[in-house]
């Protein structure tokens, strides 16, 4: 009993290595470049043709921006181009003086592909931003809502659902190391139930709350070891069991990663049973 007492301190090391890479999911970007330019569009008003004839003509309004395209009954109707000073223009189908349909809107690093209503993206559109960033989905009403893709300037991606802009429900976020979760998400972190497996062969299958590991959930290092139990924003707290890669094994109380409280060290020659204090025996039952 006292070599096994004397050598549980080398089972404590194995655990102050960190459970693995850290990773850092990109926040979802507010995309409202196109609001500056499409939310108080010029009108047609001064014009005095009010049959329902289609026309097709070129305006100049007094802020410098110019209209070529189709319209009637002085309200912009049909396919046209609305282009502002600074070079900034979209391009595509309108609707009683509103942007409506299929278009494409340039603003310096910023374009815009995709469906509108009323100036607003409604239904299937992409939005990119030089290299920088890029979405690929469904909005409503300007919002990212329903099933998009991003991809970040780090070369990482999230494929999965959106609301209100913001990642939310089911999804798949893949870092730019091959590592990948897999789960639930909410206001554009890792919440619910998930998989996250890391490049380097490491994986937690279990409980998040705001990217953390937070409640029941196991975690595997690439070499075999194990813990099954539960978590408190990323330690180890409550009831867990510890397991090596050779089968021996720790099941009982943590707290912040370390024994605490009752537990038992399963060896290949003895068992100790007994209480601990931040990982140091105090009393062998």
């Amino acid at each position: 009993m006292g070599i096994c007492q004397s050598t549980h301190i080398q089972y404590l090391e194995d655990l102050k290595i960190r459970q693995a890479p850290i990773l850092y999911v990109k926040k979802s970007p507010v995309l409202g470049m196109h609001k500056v330019y499409l939310g108080n569009l010029p009108t047609l008003d001064e014009f005095s043709h009010e049959d329902d004839q289609i026309r097709r003509a070129s305006f100049s309004y007094n802020d410098d921006v110019i209209y070529n395209g189709q319209w009637t009954r002085n309200k912009r109707n049909g396919l046209g181009i609305l282009e502002w000073g600074d070079g900034t223009y979209y391009e595509g189908n309108w609707k009683a003086d509103e942007i409506d349909g299929n278009g494409k809107f340039v603003s310096n690093n910023v374009v815009i592909e995709g469906q509108w209503k009323n100036n607003q993206l409604n239904g299937y559109g992409i939005y990119k931003v030089d290299e920088l960033y890029k979405y690929e989905g469904y909005w409503c009403d300007d919002q990212k809502l329903g099933i998009g893709k991003e991809y970040y300037d780090d070369e990482s991606q999230y494929i999965g659902n959106f609301d209100q802009n913001v990642k939310s429900g089911i999804g798949i976020y893949i870092w730019n190391d091959g590592s990948k979760y897999e789960g639930s998400f909410k206001q554009d972190c890792l919440n619910g139930m998930g998989e996250l497996r890391w490049a380097n062969g490491s994986w937690y299958k279990g409980e998040f709350v705001n990217n953390y590991f937070h409640g029941q959930g196991c975690f595997q290092w690439s070499d075999g070891r194990r813990y099954e139990g539960n978590y408190v924003y990323d330690y180890k707290n409550g009831y867990g069991k510890y397991f090596w890669e050779d089968n021996q094994k720790y099941e009982g109380y943590w707290k912040n990663d370390k024994w605490n409280g009752h537990g038992i060290l399963t060896k290949s020659n003895c068992i100790i049973e007994g209480e601990w204090i931040h990982g140091k025996l105090q009393k062998v039952k």
